[in-house]
């Protein structure tokens, strides 16, 4: 929640969706996202106090390499599950396909709607003959 209370925007939405409990004054919860947002901590310099400059260095930018590839890695598996399940093992529908079924279910709906139109139509005719008889 704290990342997310870095956009101040999104107070109301984490308190709507009862991850934050604010008691106080709004003005006070925004004031603080926008500290969180304008803090930037150097922690290659806090690790460089213990294990050197070269050393901090050479760790936070291996750390920062390994981070992005880990992540293009996800990204890149995240990929190719959700292919695999829609186009080899066809777990889930295609988008065309899901796009396909609503409009049918839309044009089947409205169809209903015409027959219990003409249905209500005919049931009220039928019975104004019915008592002109």
């Amino acid at each position: 929640t704290l990342q997310e209370l870095q956009d101040t925007s999104q107070i109301m939405r984490l308190i709507k969706e009862e991850k934050l409990l604010l008691e106080g004054d709004m003005h006070v919860a925004q004031q603080f996202s926008a500290l969180l947002k304008d803090l930037n901590i150097d922690w290659e310099e806090h690790l460089s106090k213990y294990i050197g400059d070269v050393a901090a260095h050479q760790l936070w930018h291996f750390a920062s390499s390994l981070k992005a590839t880990v992540k293009q890695q996800l990204q890149q598996a995240s990929q190719i599950i959700k292919e695999g399940a829609v186009e080899e093992k066809q777990l889930t529908p295609h988008e065309i396909e899901v796009n396909k079924f609503v409009d049918d279910v839309h044009d089947l709906r409205s169809d209903v709607e015409h027959l219990e139109a003409r249905v209500l139509k005919l049931c009220s005719t039928h019975s104004k003959q019915s008592q002109q008889d």
